[in-house]
């Protein structure tokens, strides 16, 4: 949460929007490059020496953390605008 609040502090709710989309985009990337949907299909299809592919899997865990984190801090200032009169 406090992540959140931060990020919220720290960025315009059209930078957030921005980093969503651009985050969205990095994901389909992964996607269409692999041929899955999700790091953890890709990890069942890598072989324990693809470095390059376990890196990309990390890489692809990370953006998805960071997306959940924008997308909450964007619905945390939606209800905090309905919430203040």
């Amino acid at each position: 949460m406090s992540r959140i609040r931060e990020l919220r502090e720290e960025a315009t709710r059209d930078e957030l929007l921005e980093g969503i989309k651009r985050m969205k985009a990095e994901i389909r990337q992964y996607e269409d490059q692999y041929g899955v949907m999700s790091p953890e299909e890709l990890a069942q299809k890598l072989d324990a020496e693809d470095v390059e592919g376990w890196d990309e899997l990390s890489a692809w865990k990370t953006t998805q953390r960071n997306l959940a984190v924008a997308q909450a801090a964007i619905a945390y200032d939606e209800a905090s605008h309905q919430l203040t009169p």
